[in-house]
């Protein structure tokens, strides 16, 4: 077996990756959008009271308490599904966005969204812009620490803090079940309207190419081979 090295066989083997990262991006969000998670309220009645959180802090040695207590009262607290829903979420839509990336292979250009797909355009910008500002970079408001304190009189000490309070707001976000799913349906749309007529028009286009090439040529093409780096190399 030889190995095809001809434009049209990168173009069609380009064509193949991103029509299985696309159906890896459908499957994760619709997979996300199945995973069950805690409501709003279930959430709320979760956490400790405002009077569980102080006790905590009470418990601590009074010297540590006016000196440098540090109480983080919006820790880390979600469910293995609440975590796996965004982590879902967002392989996918990185996935998604390699798909755009221009680079060493063929992507996918915006210009496709027409025709057929121009109702797909809104959902393909707000793919690539929870992307660029929140998934892969943090631009969102939301998305910050803050610390507070506030002073109290100590009679040993003078003023000194009462706590130091780390607050994480706003990571790991993501979208309700029902907009999961449009983006499930927009990644297959994107399969279906445009990249399988690719795939189908790139096939037999190389098909022709091979059969018009000259043996001689086609002995020339380096042996198929499947040495290559793999994940394992990285792991």
């Amino acid at each position: 077996m030889r190995l095809a090295t001809t434009r049209l066989a990168k173009q069609l083997s380009a064509y193949a990756l991103i029509d299985n990262d696309l159906t890896f991006c459908a499957r994760a969000f619709a997979l996300a959008a199945n995973t069950t998670v805690r409501t709003r309220q279930e959430k709320d009645e979760s956490r400790p009271s405002a009077q569980q959180r102080m006790n905590q802090l009470w418990q601590a040695e009074p010297f540590l308490r006016h000196g440098a207590t540090v109480a983080n009262f919006d820790a880390e607290d979600r469910t293995d599904q609440e975590v796996s829903k965004a982590a879902l979420f967002e392989a996918a839509v990185v996935t998604y966005g390699r798909c755009f990336n221009t680079g060493t292979r063929t992507s996918l250009q915006a210009k496709i969204f027409t025709g057929d797909l121009l109702a797909q355009r809104t959902l393909h910008e707000q793919l690539l812009n929870i992307r660029n500002k929140h998934v892969a970079h943090t631009e969102l408001r939301e998305e910050q620490s803050i610390v507070g304190f506030h002073l109290v009189e100590d009679r040993n000490y003078g003023k000194r803090p009462n706590m130091v309070m780390g607050i994480t707001y706003g990571r790991r976000y993501y979208p309700d079940d029902s907009r999961l799913s449009e983006f499930s349906a927009h990644c297959n749309a994107v399969r279906e309207k445009y990249l399988r007529p690719k795939l189908l028009e790139a096939t037999k286009a190389f098909r022709e190419q091979m059969l018009a090439m000259p043996a001689e040529q086609i002995e020339q093409m380096p042996p198929f081979s499947t040495a290559h780096s793999s994940p394992g190399d990285l792991f």
